[in-house]
């Protein structure tokens, strides 16, 4: 039984109780019986003899998928953690990875050590016993830590790297989420423990695509039209594949742009994403200029690796084909208004700067009788 102290934590005030680890957080999801597989991956020697594999991407990109791959090719016991918000308590987080570790047959679930979040106790006792739990499991052991976006808590964090610093020295850890940026990435890349897998490393090439549309069951006289509109965006093959490739599979990756992309994210960053979304391809300038949003240049960097955004540099930022289409769709459905404000801004942000076609372009865009006036007739 693992002791918590919660007399000066977050969790409910009671002297101890059992930490319950729900079992679907310790066991990897199902993967389709026609998920294609990632050879090109997995056969890497950087992706096998990482220490740390990092696998994050924007939703759709199979992520999980790739590292149900990557776990199963090891004979040595597999430890599946997936995180939700109740593991930004410390203590909740470390009762999961210890739960993964007792159900894998790696080691106990309990610590001698009582846990409490209060300090000094926490960093002097706490995460000395769980490390050197950790240290004394199998040698080989496989970690995985799957939506692990959730975890920006200094302790919980804390938790992550204490677990990456304590691993036996054949052990070796996959961290995935839809972005890492909480994790000390840089420090790992350093110290060359680091393999990252980025959304380029995961879209299909069109080989993969290939083998996909067959395992979907679709016809592969598709592949042309779909790998062009998906870009080799996982999802979007699939859905694509479905129906022929009809109007009702490009609904569907509409919704599930909606409901796997954008719903999650709060309501004003979906906000200023949908409006330079709508654009296609936006520099922080003109993203600020169209959106009033100062802190765009930040707002960019920080998302364009987990919301199907390309950094292109140069400060230029390309929205995928699908979000971009997913996007204007949404205004015009709820503010067909908005649309054309927006992009009569940017038609007249870039006739500023003699962008002259695209000013053009955006005017006739914008359907705006005015701001076809204002752009049109000083370009010609």
């Amino acid at each position: 039984m693992v002791v918590i102290d919660t007399s000066q934590g977050r969790l409910p005030s009671t002297d101890t109780r059992r930490s319950i680890t729900p079992t679907t957080k310790l066991r990897p999801p199902r993967v389709r019986h026609a998920e294609v597989t990632r050879s090109r991956l997995l056969d890497d020697p950087s992706v096998v003899e990482a220490t740390i594999l990092g696998v994050h991407a924007p939703a759709g990109y199979g992520k999980t998928s790739f590292v149900v791959q990557w776990a199963s090719r090891s004979t040595a016991p597999i430890v599946w953690v997936t995180c939700d918000e109740s593991d930004n308590d410390p203590l909740v987080l470390m009762a999961s990875i210890l739960a993964g570790i007792e159900q894998s047959g790696a080691g106990a679930s309990s610590l001698e050590q009582p846990l409490t979040v209060a300090e000094p106790a926490y960093t002097r006792s706490v995460l000395p016993a769980f490390a050197a739990h950790v240290a004394s499991l199998n040698p080989a052991i496989t970690i995985v830590l799957d939506e692990a976006q959730v975890l920006d808590e200094p302790q919980s964090l804390a938790v992550v790297t204490t677990l990456i610093r304590s691993l036996p020295t054949d052990a070796r850890i996959a961290l995935v989420g839809r972005s890492l940026r909480h994790l000390p990435i840089p420090l790992w890349r350093g110290q060359g423990l680091l393999r990252e897998i980025t959304a380029d490393d995961l879209s299909f090439t069109r080989s993969e695509a290939r083998e996909a549309i067959r395992a979907f069951g679709a016809d592969e006289s598709l592949l042309d039209a779909v790998y062009g509109v998906s870009q080799g965006w996982p999802a979007g093959v699939l859905l694509l594949s479905q129906r022929g490739g009809s109007a009702t599979s490009m609904n569907h990756v509409h919704e599930f742009i909606e409901a796997e992309v954008l719903a999650p994210l709060p309501e004003n960053l979906r906000s200023f994403l949908c409006d330079s979304a709508v654009l296609g391809t936006v520099t922080a300038d003109l993203a600020a200029e169209i959106t009033g949003e100062p802190a765009s240049a930040e707002l960019l960097e920080r998302h364009f690796d987990s919301v199907l955004i390309h950094d292109v540099g140069l400060d230029t930022y390309h929205f995928h084909p699908l979000l971009m289409e997913c996007a204007r769709n949404i205004y015009m459905r709820q503010d067909p208004q908005r649309l054309q404000n927006i992009t009569g801004k940017a038609a007249l942000w870039h006739l500023e700067r003699g962008h002259l076609e695209l000013a053009v372009h955006l005017a006739l865009t914008s359907g705006d009788w005015q701001t076809m006036g204002q752009v049109i007739w000083p370009a010609a």
